[in-house]
């Protein structure tokens, strides 16, 4: 990837990374970009969204057509395969893209959005990444995500310095669509473990045991998880009830990619159950 131009006025280096998906995860995400020193261009639906990052040194886009043009990089952070769609092909960002750049997929999709987008890709010489991310806001915060990558290795190694700021983890697990897979398979476990969890506290209680001494012992031996960690906030707060509606859909996804039956099938029932019981309104 060929370094950007810059300007006695401009102190980044390297490529331009166009942002995109300003969220509880993707601002941090692209706040650590520019603090490594990277260019960044970012587009958002709501303008007033971009504004942070703008008075940190990003240059904010008109459209996505502007961004896609600019970049030599762009990086995918919004909600479902609807969201990736709508920005990838029906606003254009594809099509604005030149050879040689690299399209970053760090949503949690279906595997085959990423297939599709990345046939569509190749036909322009555009390379394809998919690489959802683990590791919440809290992750992204100290630049300590996990991204499970599918593509080819050689696309990656060119963005490679580019996630490693924000991420600590950078997993290649195969080809396009297995970044995604991945993705699918760690959070139907997560959801699981939460259940299990909450299995276990409820157990705990027919003994006379407080959840909360539980928790701390368990968290502490050799049956703690991340799902039991996780337990209270998500089960408790605001913010929990909206990350089961994503957690939801990230099991829909894991159902529609395994099928029934199959050595998926307890992981998915464990999962679903899961979502049916915490993610109600």
């Amino acid at each position: 990837m060929p370094p950007a131009s810059t300007t006695s006025t401009d102190a980044a280096t390297g490529p331009r990374i166009g942002f995109i998906g300003l969220g509880d995860q993707g601002a941090p995400i692209a706040a650590r970009i520019l603090e490594a020193g990277f260019h960044l261009h970012v587009w958002a639906r709501r303008p007033a969204a971009t504004a942070p990052l703008v008075e940190l040194g990003a240059t904010a886009c008109a459209d996505v057509d502007e961004l896609g043009a600019r970049c030599e990089m762009v990086a995918l952070c919004v909600t479902d395969d609807a969201d990736v769609r709508e920005i990838v092909l029906e606003r254009g960002l594809l099509y604005s893209m030149a050879s040689g750049s690299v399209l970053v997929v760090h949503s949690t999709v279906a595997p085959a959005t990423c297939v599709e987008i990345a046939a569509l890709a190749a036909a322009r010489d555009v390379g394809v990444l998919d690489a959802p991310v683990s590791g919440g806001r809290a992750g992204a915060l100290r630049g300590e995500l996990t991204v499970m990558v599918g593509g080819e290795l050689s696309v990656l190694e060119r963005v490679r310095t580019v996630l490693e700021s924000y991420a600590r983890t950078i997993t290649h697990v195969g080809v396009v669509g297995s970044g995604q897979a991945a993705k699918l398979i760690n959070n139907g476990l997560f959801v699981a473990n939460v259940a299990m969890a909450n299995f276990a506290l409820t157990l705990g209680e027919s003994f006379g045991i407080a959840p909360t001494q539980l928790t701390e012992l368990l968290s502490k031996s050799s049956g703690s998880s991340a799902g039991l960690a996780a337990l209270a906030p998500l089960t408790t707060t605001d913010w929990g009830r909206h990350a089961w509606t994503v957690l939801g859909k990230d099991v829909s996804l894991l159902l529609s990619v395994t099928g029934a039956g199959g050595g998926a099938q307890q992981l998915i029932d464990v999962a679903t159950a899961a979502v049916e019981r915490f993610g109600r309104p």
